[in-house]
């Protein structure tokens, strides 16, 4: 028969179910060393089944301290060069295969090749990421917050993998390390900025694909990805591959943008729609016009956030936007583009009560106003002297 276990109240881990002659079944619910979900019928005795519980959980400790034995024993001898030769080929598969194997690099030459893994600390980790943020980069700056994050976050996963063989129950980037990031930044192009820009692009396809960007939100990454499969003009639609959600999708494209792609894929036969290009070549070519028309403070990324805004300027919803930008939650949205929205303003202003002329609220807002009689109080706020 199905047992259709519930939980007994006040017991944790022991479960009952009644049988169709009304005899009471009990069982037992427990983790094992695995982390695995265990149910297990026991009888009709509850003291028998809390013992049985009771042993259970005792089985799964002692196996615990088993594989940690194992796993000290195991990895007493393995260096951070032995993990990293050993995840290597796990990092190549991974499209930031270039930026892990430079932050293998500053590791390696950092902690030690020959380190042995169970002689690094958070310490060391902690003097590192200190010492990054005050080192003043080619740039003339500090190291930004994200940064110095990918570069821990590689030694994380590196870690983290060796925990998953059980080669080591040491994590020595702990979450309290990670640097705080600022995600709220709002810069985005003036139409005379764009212009400015534009203005001072040497090459055709670079200025193609700027005006991509601009009429699709798409990032760097999605952009120089982008195939002569993925885009279907007599549609009007083109396909994201492996977006930052991970998943394909499928976006609507505007008249604009129809007319550059198909003047983008005439002027080539390859696959790729834009060649030669990738994310850190598009950035460097775009901010080296933007220095020569004299705009500060611009990287592509904001071609984006141009995209996002002049919608929300344009009256646009934010469940609109969020679908066209692909957000993962309205929040992000909201959070970044609805203090541009004339719309999304008005609709919180008209959430302001009209009050009567005794005190009272009527409850009903400016707009519905005009439908209810009452004078509005007028309040005389004193003059500064």
């Amino acid at each position: 028969m199905v047992w259709r276990w519930q939980r007994v109240p006040d017991e944790r881990g022991l479960l009952f179910s009644i049988r169709d002659d009304g005899l009471t079944i009990y069982g037992i619910r427990y983790e094992d060393e695995h982390g695995r979900d265990i149910k297990r019928k026991v009888g009709p005795s509850k003291p028998a089944a809390l013992q049985e519980l009771q042993a259970a959980k005792k089985e799964v400790e002692r196996r615990k301290m088993q594989v940690l034995r194992g796993v000290e024993e195991l990895g007493h001898g393995l260096t951070l060069g032995d993990l990293w030769r050993r995840y290597e080929p796990d990092f190549k598969r991974k499209r930031s295969y270039r930026d892990d194997a430079r932050y293998a690099r500053i590791w390696l030459e950092y902690l030690g090749e020959d380190r042995p893994i169970r002689t690094i600390r958070s310490e060391d980790v902690r003097v590192w990421k200190n010492r990054e943020s005050k080192r003043v980069t080619r740039h003339g700056r500090p190291s930004a917050p994200a940064t110095i994050n990918r570069k821990l976050a590689f030694l994380k996963r590196l870690f983290n993998l060796a925990q998953a063989d059980e080669l080591t129950t040491l994590q020595p980037v702990r979450k309290r390390i990670m640097e705080a990031e600022n995600n709220k930044r709002r810069r985005f192009l003036t139409p005379e900025e764009e212009a400015r820009i534009i203005a001072q692009v040497r090459r055709p396809d670079l200025l193609l694909a700027i005006q991509v960007a601009l009429w699709t939100g798409l990032r760097a990454g999605e952009l120089t990805r982008l195939k002569r499969s993925d885009v279907d003009l007599d549609h009007e639609i083109i396909i994201v591959r492996a977006s930052k959600g991970h998943a394909d999708e499928v976006l609507p494209l505007h008249s604009e943008a129809v007319l550059v792609l198909r003047e983008a894929l005439d002027a080539h036969s390859q696959d790729q729609v834009f060649v030669g290009w990738n994310p850190d070549r598009l950035n460097k070519h775009f901010q080296g016009a933007a220095k020569r028309a004299g705009v500060k403070d611009i990287h592509w990324h904001d071609l984006r956030r141009t995209f996002c805004s002049r919608l929300a300027m344009a009256g646009v919803s934010m469940e609109q936007i969020q679908a066209l930008a692909r957000h993962a939650t309205l929040a992000v949205t909201a959070e970044r583009y609805a203090h541009l929205s004339p719309a999304y303003l008005r609709k919180a202003l008209e959430r302001l009560e009209r009050t009567t002329e005794n005190g009272k609220s009527t409850g009903k807002t400016f707009q519905d106003a005009h439908k209810y009689p009452g004078t509005l109080v007028h309040i005389d706020f004193p003059r500064r002297s």
